[in-house]
């Protein structure tokens, strides 16, 4: 998980078509939200300003949560 000009990496092994990726800001506000495409999935957000994120992704086999720092 990694995240830098306006790009957020997410590298997911064990996918499905149902899995998505939503980014939070730390006041808990939806920032955006995407359906996992393959094993390595960009996320562009060309406004995102600096800060620190909370990126989840939610897959049939639970969920999973990261901070990162834009």
């Amino acid at each position: 998980w990694t995240g830098h000009d306006g790009v957020i990496h997410v590298q997911h092994l064990f996918f499905s078509k149902q899995d998505l990726i939503e980014i939070y800001d730390l006041t808990g506000s939806l920032i955006h939200k995407t359906p996992v495409r393959d094993m390595n999935t960009e996320i562009r957000i060309p406004n995102l300003s600096r800060g620190t994120y909370l990126v989840r992704l939610v897959s049939t086999r639970g969920m999973l949560t990261r901070k990162i720092t834009h």
